[in-house]
C-alpha cells in the first residue's frame, strides 16, 4: 500500500457544501484526512495557483472538481498540468449530460468521474454513487495502481458514461473473466502495449476495454452506433440553430417603432 495519508479536495466556491459532504464521506469510508480548498476560476491568479500547487508537493491524492465546461486553457490555471507526485482525480459536476467535456490530452489526470445535478435526477443517489466511485478509485491508487484492477475500474466508468448517453444497459463480465481477456490481449501483443495506452489515455485503450468488459460484443456495437448517431443529431441541431440565428432579419415599421432593438427613435417604414 502507498504511504499517502491525506487527500486534497479543490472545489469551485459555488459548491462548498458538496465539498464538505465529499470530504466527510471519504474520511468516514477511508479513515483518511481531507484538506479542502475552494476556488473562483475567474479570480485565480499566479499566487493562488502557487499556493494550491504547494499544498500537494508531497505524494498525495488530489481531487479537483469543476462545474460544467471549463475552457481548456483554464486547466492550466488550476495547476493540473503541473508535474507533481500526486495522483489526480477530476470530477465534472454537470448540469446536463451533453455538457460532458473531453479532457485535453495535455492535462495531467489519472481518473475522471462525473456527478449529474439538475432538477430531473435523484441527486442523493447520484452523490452516493459518486462517493462509491471515489472510494473505489482511491483504493486502487492506494494499492499502488495494480494495472488490471485499474483498467477494470476504468472500463466500468466508461460503460456507465455510454449507458447514460444512450439509455441502454451494457451487460458486463465479472473481474475474473475481464482479467483473462486482458491478459490474453497482452500476451498476443507487445508486453508494454496496455501500459503505453494507459499512460497516453489513447482512444484505442477504450476500444480494448469495451471488448474485454462486454459479455455481448454485438451489444457494444449497438451502443456505440447509438452514441455516434446522437452526437451527429446534436451536431446538426447546433448547426441548424446557428444558421437560423444568422438568417434572422428584423422588419421595423410604424411610429417610433423599435422592434429591431436599435436606439433610433423615429418613424420607420418596413
Amino acid at each position: 500500500m502507498s504511504s499517502i495519508n491525506k487527500l486534497y479536495l479543490i472545489f469551485p466556491d459555488t459548491h462548498k457544501p458538496l465539498c464538505d459532504i465529499v470530504s466527510q464521506g471519504l474520511e468516514e469510508m477511508l479513515k483518511i484526512t481531507c484538506q479542502k480548498t475552494n476556488y473562483n476560476l475567474s479570480t485565480l491568479d499566479l499566487q493562488n495557483i502557487y499556493q494550491i500547487s504547494k499544498s500537494f508537493d508531497d505524494k498525495s491524492i488530489l481531487i479537483l472538481a469543476y462545474w460544467d465546461v471549463i475552457p481548456s486553457e483554464s486547466f492550466y490555471k488550476l495547476g493540473i498540468a503541473f508535474e507533481k507526485k500526486s495522483s489526480i482525480i477530476l470530477i465534472n459536476i454537470q448540469s446536463k449530460i451533453q455538457n460532458m467535456q473531453e479532457i485535453p490530452p495535455y492535462v495531467k489526470n489519472d481518473y475522471s468521474l462525473t456527478l449529474l445535478e439538475n432538477e430531473n435526477v435523484d441527486l442523493r443517489n447520484n452523490l452516493r454513487n459518486l462517493l462509491i466511485d471515489l472510494e473505489q478509485t482511491i483504493k486502487i491508487i492506494l494499492a499502488d495502481n495494480n494495472l488490471i484492477d485499474d483498467l477494470y475500474h476504468r472500463s466500468l466508468i466508461y460503460c456507465k458514461r455510454l449507458e447514460e448517453k444512450t439509455n441502454h444497459i451494457i451487460d458486463k463480465v465479472d473481474f475474473n473473466v475481464f482479467r483473462e481477456r486482458i491478459m490474453s490481449f497482452e500476451k498476443s501483443s507487445s508486453s508494454d502495449t496496455l501500459t503505453q495506452l494507459f499512460k497516453t489515455k489513447s482512444d484505442e485503450l477504450y476500444s480494448i476495454l469495451l471488448s474485454c468488459i462486454a459479455s455481448d460484443k454485438l451489444q457494444i456495437y449497438e451502443v456505440l452506433t447509438i452514441a455516434r448517431n446522437l452526437a451527429k443529431e446534436r451536431e446538426n441541431i447546433d448547426k441548424n440553430s446557428k444558421n437560423i440565428t444568422n438568417n434572422i432579419t428584423y422588419h421595423q415599421y410604424g411610429k417610433n417603432d423599435n422592434i429591431g432593438g436599435d436606439n433610433v427613435k423615429r418613424d420607420k417604414i418596413g
